[in-house]
């Protein structure tokens, strides 16, 4: 599921297995500021996840294609994986990315 903020951002609401995870792409069409949260804040894994999007923040800035960046979470396993559609939480963060066809 989708939603459009008011701040020229999209809000992914992703189940994973091991819970919600919201991501916030700024702007939504070409994001400038990757913004992932779980919902259980405070915890270990949304630590990690607050980490990664950090990076990948600091890869956007070094101009670092995006289609490369999801090249990374792209294909990885998890035993906790609840759907066949994302064999893991960094595959579900992968398939909100939006890549055009020229960045391929």
């Amino acid at each position: 599921m989708t939603s459009k903020d008011e701040d020229d951002s999209d809000t992914h609401y992703l189940s994973i297995g091991c819970g919600q995870m919201h991501v916030i792409l700024a702007p939504p069409e070409k994001p400038k500021r990757i913004t992932i949260k779980m919902e259980r804040e405070g915890s270990c894994l949304s630590t990690l996840w607050h980490i990664i999007s950090e990076l990948v923040n600091l890869c956007l800035e070094f101009k670092v294609p995006l289609n490369e960046i999801k090249k990374i979470f792209e294909g990885n396993l998890c035993s906790k994986s609840t759907t066949k559609r994302w064999p893991s939480c960094g595959n579900a963060f992968a398939s909100i990315l939006p890549i055009k066809k020229e960045e391929k």
